[in-house]
């Protein structure tokens, strides 16, 4: 029974040596292929059948791209008027639109763009279900919240269901009476009635 017990502890050490020495092999931080067919596709654009239009400036892309990253853009690409035209006018800033692109193939975007536009972004997220870049917004608009866009923050997470950035927003803004009283007044009068109910 003892030399079994010696034969299985050599084992179980052999396995645990071969475990570690694997791993080891392993690099880290390496990008997955998907990953890297993304970052391809995007930076070559080889056989792009679509484009976005924005502000008249044509973005090229992907069709089985743009289906993957939202439902709403997938049932775009299908329609029989766009397929057969092969493009898509959004209305939005040239800018803008290039960022989100770049978003739909690396879900990345640029921290200092993000801070601008972050109300945006979390619109975008909401209209084209992308549940990712719609909390990438609201997490930006959390770091950057404060009195002088609270209102704007409020108003922004009551329309795209951004129940975090609104319920912030809200204690903010709450906590400061004078404000509310004061430099704030005007704009609480030009809030929707049911959130200026909620602020009172």
């Amino acid at each position: 029974m003892y030399l079994q017990a010696r034969l299985d502890l050599s084992r179980d050490l052999e396995y645990f040596r071969k475990a570690k020495r694997a791993k080891a092999e392993v690099p880290r931080k390496r990008k997955s292929l998907g990953q890297k067919i993304a970052e391809r596709a995007y930076e070559e654009m080889e056989l792009a059948d679509f484009a976005l239009v924005f502000e008249g400036e044509e973005v090229a892309c992907h069709k089985v791209i743009l289906a993957g990253a939202s439902p709403v853009l997938s049932a775009m690409v299908r329609n029989l008027d766009e397929a057969v035209e092969g493009k898509s006018v959004i209305q939005l800033p040239a800018a803008i639109g290039r960022a989100f692109v770049r978003y739909i193939y690396l879900e990345v975007v640029d921290e200092d763009h993000l801070k601008e536009e972050a109300v945006v972004f979390l619109e975008l997220g909401e209209k084209y279900e992308m549940d990712e870049l719609k909390e990438l917004a609201e997490d930006t608009m959390l770091k950057i919240l404060d009195m002088r866009n609270a209102i704007k923050f409020l108003v922004a997470g009551d329309m795209f269901r951004a129940a975090r950035i609104k319920a912030a927003a809200k204690r903010l803004i709450k906590s400061d009476p004078a404000w509310l009283r004061g430099e704030g007044r005007g704009e609480l009068m030009e809030l929707d009635k049911a959130l200026l109910v909620e602020l009172i």
